[in-house]
Protein backbone atom coordinates (compact mmCIF):
# COMPACT_ATOMS: atom_id res chain seq x y z
CA UNK A 1 0.00 0.00 0.00
CA UNK A 2 1.27 3.28 -1.13
CA UNK A 3 1.93 5.90 1.90
CA UNK A 4 -0.10 8.47 2.79
CA UNK A 5 1.75 12.01 2.24
CA UNK A 6 2.87 13.43 5.12
CA UNK A 7 0.72 16.12 6.99
CA UNK A 8 2.56 19.18 8.61
CA UNK A 9 1.73 20.80 11.89
CA UNK A 10 3.05 24.13 11.89
CA UNK A 11 3.42 25.81 15.45
CA UNK A 12 4.00 29.73 16.10
CA UNK A 13 3.24 32.63 19.09
CA UNK A 14 4.14 35.88 20.19
CA UNK A 15 7.77 36.50 21.13
CA UNK A 16 8.86 34.14 24.02
CA UNK A 17 5.55 32.50 24.00
CA UNK A 18 6.09 29.53 24.99
CA UNK A 19 5.34 27.61 21.54
CA UNK A 20 8.25 25.02 22.32
CA UNK A 21 5.66 23.92 24.51
CA UNK A 22 3.29 22.40 21.85
CA UNK A 23 6.57 21.10 20.14
CA UNK A 24 7.39 19.33 22.96
CA UNK A 25 3.57 17.97 23.31
CA UNK A 26 3.54 16.40 19.80
CA UNK A 27 7.36 14.89 19.54
CA UNK A 28 5.87 12.71 22.38
CA UNK A 29 3.18 10.62 19.57
CA UNK A 30 5.03 8.05 18.03
CA UNK A 31 3.86 8.80 14.37
CA UNK A 32 4.88 12.73 14.80
CA UNK A 33 8.61 13.66 13.70
CA UNK A 34 9.53 17.50 14.88
CA UNK A 35 12.81 18.89 13.67
CA UNK A 36 15.19 20.22 16.77
CA UNK A 37 15.48 23.79 15.49
CA UNK A 38 13.38 26.95 14.62
CA UNK A 39 12.58 26.47 11.15
CA UNK A 40 13.79 29.84 10.68
CA UNK A 41 14.56 30.28 7.23
CA UNK A 42 10.88 30.48 5.46
CA UNK A 43 10.09 33.89 7.66
CA UNK A 44 12.84 35.23 8.46
CA UNK A 45 13.96 38.74 6.67
CA UNK A 46 16.01 37.39 2.95
CA UNK A 47 14.08 34.03 3.88
CA UNK A 48 11.67 32.41 1.71
CA UNK A 49 8.51 34.80 1.61
CA UNK A 50 10.95 38.14 0.64
CA UNK A 51 12.69 35.90 -2.08
CA UNK A 52 8.87 34.65 -2.86
CA UNK A 53 8.40 38.66 -3.33
CA UNK A 54 11.43 39.31 -5.34
CA UNK A 55 10.82 36.73 -8.02
CA UNK A 56 7.35 37.03 -8.64
CA UNK A 57 4.94 40.13 -7.71
CA UNK A 58 7.81 42.33 -7.27
CA UNK A 59 10.35 40.99 -10.26
CA UNK A 60 13.00 43.07 -11.52
CA UNK A 61 16.46 41.45 -12.81
CA UNK A 62 18.12 43.49 -10.22
CA UNK A 63 15.79 42.84 -7.36
CA UNK A 64 15.44 39.01 -8.21
CA UNK A 65 19.34 38.80 -8.06
CA UNK A 66 19.90 40.63 -4.81
CA UNK A 67 17.36 38.30 -3.36
CA UNK A 68 19.00 34.71 -4.55
CA UNK A 69 22.29 36.31 -3.01
CA UNK A 70 20.70 37.56 0.10
CA UNK A 71 19.26 33.81 0.59
CA UNK A 72 22.37 31.87 -0.15
CA UNK A 73 24.15 34.68 2.31
CA UNK A 74 21.75 34.13 5.29
CA UNK A 75 21.14 30.16 4.82
CA UNK A 76 25.41 29.78 4.88
CA UNK A 77 24.91 31.72 8.34
CA UNK A 78 22.23 29.35 9.33
CA UNK A 79 23.72 26.35 8.56
CA UNK A 80 27.34 27.26 9.84
CA UNK A 81 28.71 26.75 13.11
CA UNK A 82 29.69 29.22 15.63
CA UNK A 83 33.00 30.57 16.81
CA UNK A 84 32.58 32.56 19.62
CA UNK A 85 34.14 35.67 19.37
CA UNK A 86 34.78 34.95 15.64
CA UNK A 87 31.64 34.53 13.96
CA UNK A 88 27.52 33.64 14.60
CA UNK A 89 25.90 30.71 12.77
CA UNK A 90 22.45 28.62 13.24
CA UNK A 91 24.07 25.15 13.13
CA UNK A 92 21.54 23.50 10.78
CA UNK A 93 23.85 21.70 9.05
CA UNK A 94 24.12 19.41 12.67
CA UNK A 95 20.43 20.31 13.73
CA UNK A 96 18.36 19.59 10.63
CA UNK A 97 20.24 18.33 7.94
CA UNK A 98 23.74 17.91 6.96
CA UNK A 99 22.86 18.40 3.22
CA UNK A 100 20.77 21.81 3.86
CA UNK A 101 23.44 23.52 2.04
CA UNK A 102 23.14 21.45 -0.99
CA UNK A 103 19.59 21.43 -1.07
CA UNK A 104 19.54 24.88 -1.12
CA UNK A 105 22.26 25.40 -4.22
CA UNK A 106 20.06 22.87 -5.54
CA UNK A 107 16.99 25.11 -5.19
CA UNK A 108 18.52 28.43 -5.83
CA UNK A 109 19.72 27.08 -9.12
CA UNK A 110 16.25 26.11 -10.20
CA UNK A 111 14.95 29.62 -10.00
CA UNK A 112 17.25 31.51 -11.99
CA UNK A 113 18.38 30.44 -15.83
CA UNK A 114 21.74 31.24 -15.98
CA UNK A 115 24.71 33.52 -14.89
CA UNK A 116 27.01 35.73 -15.86
CA UNK A 117 29.62 38.63 -14.40
CA UNK A 118 28.93 42.03 -14.34
CA UNK A 119 27.68 44.79 -11.70
CA UNK A 120 24.67 46.54 -10.61
CA UNK A 121 24.59 49.77 -9.04
CA UNK A 122 23.62 47.98 -6.08
CA UNK A 123 26.36 45.31 -6.28
CA UNK A 124 29.06 47.52 -3.81
CA UNK A 125 26.76 48.22 -1.49
CA UNK A 126 27.21 45.35 1.14
CA UNK A 127 31.08 45.44 0.31
CA UNK A 128 33.13 45.97 3.53
CA UNK A 129 36.11 48.84 2.94
CA UNK A 130 38.66 45.82 2.30
CA UNK A 131 36.41 44.03 -0.18
CA UNK A 132 35.54 47.24 -1.55
CA UNK A 133 39.92 48.39 -1.59
CA UNK A 134 39.94 44.67 -3.92
CA UNK A 135 37.24 45.12 -6.27
CA UNK A 136 39.11 48.88 -7.00
CA UNK A 137 42.40 46.78 -7.42
CA UNK A 138 40.85 44.20 -9.44
CA UNK A 139 39.00 46.74 -11.66
CA UNK A 140 42.45 49.20 -12.33
CA UNK A 141 44.36 45.30 -13.16
CA UNK A 142 41.62 44.63 -15.76
CA UNK A 143 41.21 41.37 -13.37
CA UNK A 144 37.55 40.12 -14.06
CA UNK A 145 36.41 42.33 -11.52
CA UNK A 146 32.97 42.03 -11.99
CA UNK A 147 29.84 40.11 -9.76
CA UNK A 148 28.51 36.76 -10.64
CA UNK A 149 24.88 37.88 -12.00
CA UNK A 150 21.75 35.94 -11.34
CA UNK A 151 19.91 35.76 -14.90
CA UNK A 152 15.95 35.26 -14.52
CA UNK A 153 12.87 36.17 -15.31
CA UNK A 154 9.32 36.73 -13.17
CA UNK A 155 7.79 33.28 -12.03
CA UNK A 156 4.05 32.48 -11.22
CA UNK A 157 3.19 32.60 -7.64
CA UNK A 158 1.98 28.45 -8.33
CA UNK A 159 5.50 27.89 -9.57
CA UNK A 160 7.24 29.22 -6.87
CA UNK A 161 5.52 27.71 -4.20
CA UNK A 162 5.55 24.50 -6.32
CA UNK A 163 9.80 24.70 -6.76
CA UNK A 164 9.76 25.51 -2.52
CA UNK A 165 7.23 23.10 -1.38
CA UNK A 166 9.49 20.62 -2.83
CA UNK A 167 13.11 21.86 -1.45
CA UNK A 168 11.29 22.24 2.02
CA UNK A 169 10.14 18.64 1.65
CA UNK A 170 13.75 17.04 0.91
CA UNK A 171 14.88 19.25 3.94
CA UNK A 172 12.37 17.70 6.29
CA UNK A 173 12.41 13.97 4.66
CA UNK A 174 16.71 14.21 4.97
CA UNK A 175 16.11 15.34 8.83
CA UNK A 176 13.75 12.66 9.59
CA UNK A 177 15.55 9.35 7.59
CA UNK A 178 18.31 10.50 9.56
CA UNK A 179 16.82 11.00 12.86
CA UNK A 180 17.82 8.61 15.87
CA UNK A 181 14.60 9.06 17.72
CA UNK A 182 12.54 8.25 14.75
CA UNK A 183 11.87 5.27 12.07
CA UNK A 184 10.66 6.92 9.01
CA UNK A 185 7.86 4.64 8.03
CA UNK A 186 6.42 5.04 11.32
CA UNK A 187 6.06 8.88 10.49
CA UNK A 188 3.10 10.43 8.95
CA UNK A 189 3.00 14.07 10.61
CA UNK A 190 6.03 16.89 10.64
CA UNK A 191 6.04 19.51 13.28
CA UNK A 192 7.61 22.85 12.51
CA UNK A 193 8.54 25.08 15.37
CA UNK A 194 8.44 28.92 13.73
CA UNK A 195 9.01 30.57 17.36
CA UNK A 196 7.22 33.82 17.02
CA UNK A 197 5.21 34.61 13.76
CA UNK A 198 6.52 38.39 13.06
CA UNK A 199 4.41 38.26 9.99
CA UNK A 200 0.67 37.54 9.25
CA UNK A 201 0.78 33.78 9.04
CA UNK A 202 -0.76 33.39 5.37
CA UNK A 203 2.01 33.93 3.24
CA UNK A 204 3.83 31.08 5.35
CA UNK A 205 1.22 28.76 5.35
CA UNK A 206 0.97 28.47 1.24
CA UNK A 207 4.39 26.57 1.20
CA UNK A 208 2.62 23.74 2.68
CA UNK A 209 -0.09 21.70 2.07
CA UNK A 210 -3.38 21.76 4.35
CA UNK A 211 -0.97 22.55 7.24
CA UNK A 212 -2.76 22.22 10.67
CA UNK A 213 -1.91 25.11 12.59
CA UNK A 214 -0.84 25.93 16.48
CA UNK A 215 -0.63 29.84 17.63
CA UNK A 216 0.53 29.61 21.56
CA UNK A 217 -0.65 32.98 23.21
CA UNK A 218 1.26 33.87 27.09
CA UNK A 219 0.55 36.48 29.53
CA UNK A 220 2.34 39.56 27.97
CA UNK A 221 3.72 40.54 31.53
CA UNK A 222 5.62 37.50 31.44
CA UNK A 223 6.89 37.60 27.95
CA UNK A 224 7.44 41.53 28.45
CA UNK A 225 9.74 40.10 32.02
CA UNK A 226 11.96 37.17 30.36
CA UNK A 227 12.53 39.54 27.09
CA UNK A 228 13.93 42.48 29.95
CA UNK A 229 15.79 39.73 31.57
CA UNK A 230 17.75 39.06 28.04
CA UNK A 231 21.63 40.61 28.08
CA UNK A 232 20.99 41.91 24.87
CA UNK A 233 17.38 43.46 25.13
CA UNK A 234 16.54 47.00 25.98
CA UNK A 235 12.43 47.84 25.66
CA UNK A 236 10.18 49.97 27.36
CA UNK A 237 7.12 48.66 29.02
CA UNK A 238 5.43 51.17 26.05
CA UNK A 239 7.69 49.92 23.30
CA UNK A 240 6.46 46.18 23.66
CA UNK A 241 2.98 46.75 24.17
CA UNK A 242 3.26 48.63 20.72
CA UNK A 243 5.20 45.30 19.22
CA UNK A 244 2.93 42.99 21.30
CA UNK A 245 -0.73 44.52 19.71
CA UNK A 246 0.97 44.04 15.87
CA UNK A 247 1.83 40.88 16.33
CA UNK A 248 -1.58 40.34 17.99
CA UNK A 249 -3.40 41.71 14.77
CA UNK A 250 -1.83 39.69 12.59
CA UNK A 251 -2.00 36.37 14.28
CA UNK A 252 -6.08 37.48 15.07
CA UNK A 253 -6.38 37.01 11.50
CA UNK A 254 -6.58 33.36 11.80
CA UNK A 255 -8.67 32.75 14.65
CA UNK A 256 -12.21 30.70 13.45
CA UNK A 257 -10.12 28.65 10.74
CA UNK A 258 -10.93 25.39 11.03
CA UNK A 259 -7.27 24.45 10.63
CA UNK A 260 -6.30 26.44 13.47
CA UNK A 261 -6.24 26.15 17.04
CA UNK A 262 -5.04 28.95 19.39
CA UNK A 263 -4.42 28.04 22.59
CA UNK A 264 -2.92 30.02 26.10
CA UNK A 265 0.68 29.04 27.25
CA UNK A 266 -0.94 28.90 31.00
CA UNK A 267 -4.47 26.71 30.12
CA UNK A 268 -2.04 23.78 28.47
CA UNK A 269 0.30 23.80 31.80
CA UNK A 270 -2.98 24.56 34.49
CA UNK A 271 -5.30 22.47 32.26
CA UNK A 272 -3.27 20.10 30.48
CA UNK A 273 -6.35 17.36 30.25
CA UNK A 274 -8.83 19.78 29.01
CA UNK A 275 -6.29 21.33 27.00
CA UNK A 276 -4.83 18.89 24.60
CA UNK A 277 -7.75 16.72 24.11
CA UNK A 278 -8.71 19.93 22.43
CA UNK A 279 -5.34 19.99 20.40
CA UNK A 280 -5.55 16.16 19.50
CA UNK A 281 -8.98 16.71 17.94
CA UNK A 282 -7.80 19.84 15.94
CA UNK A 283 -4.27 17.77 14.76
CA UNK A 284 -5.57 14.68 14.23
CA UNK A 285 -3.58 12.83 17.07
CA UNK A 286 -4.90 9.84 18.85
CA UNK A 287 -4.49 8.70 22.58
CA UNK A 288 -3.09 5.06 21.37
CA UNK A 289 0.01 7.20 19.69
CA UNK A 290 0.50 8.89 22.46
CA UNK A 291 3.66 6.67 23.58
CA UNK A 292 5.56 8.94 25.55
CA UNK A 293 3.41 10.97 27.40
CA UNK A 294 5.55 13.33 29.98
CA UNK A 295 8.82 12.92 28.42
CA UNK A 296 9.21 16.06 26.33
CA UNK A 297 6.75 18.14 28.01
CA UNK A 298 6.01 18.42 31.82
CA UNK A 299 3.38 20.71 32.84
CA UNK A 300 4.79 20.65 36.72
CA UNK A 301 8.17 22.14 35.09
CA UNK A 302 6.53 24.50 33.03
CA UNK A 303 4.69 25.96 36.04
CA UNK A 304 7.45 27.46 36.87
CA UNK A 305 7.50 30.09 34.24
CA UNK A 306 3.91 31.29 34.77
CA UNK A 307 3.48 34.06 36.89
CA UNK A 308 6.95 35.56 37.23
CA UNK A 309 5.67 39.12 36.65
CA UNK A 310 4.82 39.26 40.29
CA UNK A 311 8.84 39.34 40.87
CA UNK A 312 9.75 42.10 38.37
CA UNK A 313 10.88 45.51 40.44
CA UNK A 314 9.17 47.71 38.12
CA UNK A 315 5.34 47.66 39.05
CA UNK A 316 4.77 50.54 36.64
CA UNK A 317 5.83 48.72 33.57
CA UNK A 318 3.09 46.27 34.84
CA UNK A 319 0.85 48.66 35.52
CA UNK A 320 0.97 49.72 31.92
CA UNK A 321 1.10 46.61 30.41
CA UNK A 322 -2.16 45.36 32.01
CA UNK A 323 -3.90 49.06 30.99
CA UNK A 324 -2.80 48.08 27.60
CA UNK A 325 -2.61 44.52 26.79
CA UNK A 326 -5.14 42.73 29.37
Amino acid sequence: MEKKPLRHILVGGFWFSGSSAVTDFISEFRNVFVPDPEISFITFPDGIIDLGHKLTSDWSPSRADYAIKRFYRMARYLSRDSIKYIRPGGKLHKNLTGRFMEFTREYLESLYLSSFRGRWGTCLSDLTPLKYTSYRLRRKARVNPGFKIHLTEPLKEEEFINITRKYLDKIFLDSLENSSERKAEDIDIIGADFGSLWIPADPLLKYFENPLVVIVERDPRDIFVKISGKRDSKISASQYCCMHRALRRGIEELGGRENVEIIKFEELVEDYDRVSESLMRTLGLSVSDHTEKGRYFNPGESRKNIGTWKNYKNIKDIELIEKELL
